[in-house]
C-alpha cells in the first residue's frame, strides 16, 4: 500500500455515502501501530464536491468522478483483501494531495 493508490473499499467500512460495495478510495496517509490502518479518500461519480479525475486514470475508473476532501480511517484489518486498481499518476495524485484536508487527519494523530 502506497499514497496515491486507489483500493476498492465497500462505504460500510468507511462510513460513506450510500453503502455502495467496492468504492475507489485513495490513500492519502498510513499510519503505524497502535493505530495501524490508512487515510482513504473515497471517490464518486456524482456531485461537483472534490478533486476531479478523469475516467481511464486507472484501470476500473470508467466514469469520470471526483476524490473527496474530508478523509476516512480504515484500519489495517479492513484493508485485507481489498483490491487494488493501481497508483494514480502523478499529475492526478498530486492534485487530489494538493485539496487534502490534512486537518482532519493531523487532530486525529493528537488526540
Amino acid at each position: 500500500m502506497e499514497i496515491g493508490e486507489v483500493l476498492r473499499i465497500d462505504d460500510v467500512v468507511t462510513g460513506f455515502d450510500d453503502n455502495k460495495p467496492q468504492r475507489p478510495c485513495m490513500v492519502v496517509r498510513i499510519t503505524a501501530a497502535p493505530r495501524a490502518g490508512a487515510w482513504v479518500l473515497p471517490r464518486s461519480t456524482r456531485g461537483s464536491d472534490g478533486t476531479f479525475v478523469p475516467a481511464g486514470a486507472l484501470p476500473g475508473l470508467d466514469k469520470d468522478g471526483r476524490f473527496m476532501v474530508l478523509p476516512r480511517f480504515v484500519a489495517t484489518a479492513d484493508l485485507e483483501g481489498c483490491p487494488s486498481l493501481g497508483v494514480l499518476g502523478a499529475a492526478d495524485r498530486d492534485r487530489v494531495l494538493d485539496n487534502l484536508n490534512d486537518v482532519v487527519i493531523d487532530l486525529q494523530i493528537e488526540l
